[in-house]
């Protein structure tokens, strides 16, 4: 029998802010001999909000009444309330990931949107997520095939490479439509404003532009070859593909019958560059079929996991938020002896007033003396957090959580606090989200965030 969670994905970008509701269908796949899979089987989005300009302060900063307004607006359309929400994302994108008040907008808006809303900011994370939103990693592993997603939006370039199903490399570029905002004055295309995330780019180019100018045809032309001429060389030092897919509010333009500058910025432009370009017409290129909603889909449906089913809880209360990822590495037996080294140092250095998450992959031929070592090492690092009484949560490659569990059982005080997830991967400077178990206790949704900020 599945479990139905309800998902949200709200996406803040440069230019344009929207959400969707998702429903995500969990269930546990029983196996012979092995032990039980859960696993999400089905995703459907149940409602797709308008898209609204991004509310802006009169200084320039992201306007957080305004983004809650829109969320409001939106969830009752749709019928949900936060409360009824188990998993999703906020994700500020492009530009907006760079305003002042970015980051504390970003996790007021996640409290406010949901119980277990990840909260994430631009970077890689942006672009793998818009890659699965499209259906490029899907592509990639139903056709064992090699698929690059090119997220063009206002404010930044998102590329993805996904190879069977694996995500081999993402990148982010300063590169968008809307760098440039113009407005028309007497028959003339007048410069309106220039971001300065472009200037390094026009400085190496040697384009001198201000605001106020007049764009030329000449000019216009330089600084949309310049901006597609970025977007190529960030492709050349990535994997070559066998398919590309273009998205994002640039890639909604291709092929279409907008006007130039429909838009009061050079998005449109760029698009009708690139559809002109040897690259695309020589390269197996498409348009996806949800260019303009690439991020917030994949911030619905694809920010979070589900953990393996051998899981080890004890006493300690979900969902948890916020915590954040220290690493070990336990690549041998005989490397158990210093694994931990600075473990200890690492956990006060990132814990502040709650708990922190273990993370460590381990080798395929573990013993449960390897094990039981591990643990008794792992219980004299976290002396700090034993004192306080808080959770001990550790995070495991391979599926053995619950005999991981065991272990740290017997190397803890009685009855501590204690959660142990598998198929989980996580490195120092993430941050976990953990929601209420699914599959009838036998997993957890874990999300793992990595939150980029560049302010």
């Amino acid at each position: 029998m599945s479990e139905i969670i309800y998902s949200t994905g709200i996406d803040i970008g440069t230019t344009t802010t929207h959400l969707i509701v998702s429903k995500l269908s969990v269930s546990v796949k029983e196996g012979f001999g092995c032990a039980p899979k859960v696993e999400i089987d089905k995703k459907e989005i149940l409602y797709m909000s308008k898209i609204y300009f991004t509310p802006l302060e009169t200084d320039g900063i992201i306007s957080a009444k305004g983004v809650k307004k829109i969320i409001d607006n939106e969830y009752k359309k749709a019928d949900i309330s936060p409360e009824m929400l188990k998993s999703g994302a906020v994700i500020i994108t492009g530009e907006s990931a760079k305003k002042r008040n970015a980051k504390n907008l970003l996790f007021e808006i996640s409290k406010y949107a949901g119980d277990f809303i990840v909260a994430e900011a631009g970077g890689e994370s942006e672009s793998i997520l818009a890659g699965k939103g499209i259906g490029a990693q899907s592509l990639s592993e139903n056709e064992l095939s090699t698929v690059c997603s090119i997220d063009i939006g206002g404010g930044t370039t998102n590329i993805a490479v996904f190879d069977s199903g694996e995500v081999k490399a993402a990148s982010c570029i300063d590169v968008g439509g809307r760098l440039i905002k113009v407005k028309k004055e007497n028959d003339k295309i007048i410069v309106d404003g220039i971001s300065e995330s472009i200037l390094p780019l026009f400085r190496k180019k040697h384009i001198e532009i201000r605001k106020n100018d007049i764009l030329t045809q000449t000019l216009q032309e330089r600084i949309v070859n310049s901006l597609w001429e970025r977007i190529l060389e960030e492709l050349g030092n990535l994997p070559k593909a066998d398919k590309y897919i273009f998205s994002g509010g640039v890639g909604e333009c291709i092929k279409s019958k907008y006007s130039d500058y429909e838009f009061n910025d050079l998005g449109v432009l760029l698009a009708k560059r690139i559809e002109e370009s040897d690259f695309y017409k020589n390269a197996n290129c498409d348009k996806a079929e949800n260019s303009i909603r690439a991020t917030v889909i994949g911030a619905g449906n694809f920010s979070f996991e589900i953990s393996g089913s051998t899981i080890s809880h004890f006493g300690c209360k979900l969902p948890i938020r916020n915590i954040p990822c220290v690493k070990i590495n336990v690549k041998s037996r005989d490397n158990i002896k210093n694994c931990t080294d600075n473990l200890s140092a690492k956990i006060r250095k990132s814990n502040l007033n709650k708990s922190v998450a273990i993370a460590f992959e381990g080798y395929t031929t573990i013993t449960f003396d390897d094990m039981m070592n591990l643990s008794q090492k792992i219980a004299n690092e976290c002396i700090d957090l034993i004192k306080r009484n808080l959770p001990i949560i550790v995070l495991i490659d391979k599926d053995i959580g619950k005999a991981m569990g065991i272990c740290l059982r017997k190397a803890l005080p009685k009855d501590y606090p204690l959660l142990a997830i598998d198929c989980v991967s996580a490195d120092d400077g993430d941050y976990l989200d953990i929601g209420e178990s699914v599959g009838n206790g036998k997993a957890v949704p874990v999300a793992i965030k990595k939150l980029v900020f560049s302010i």
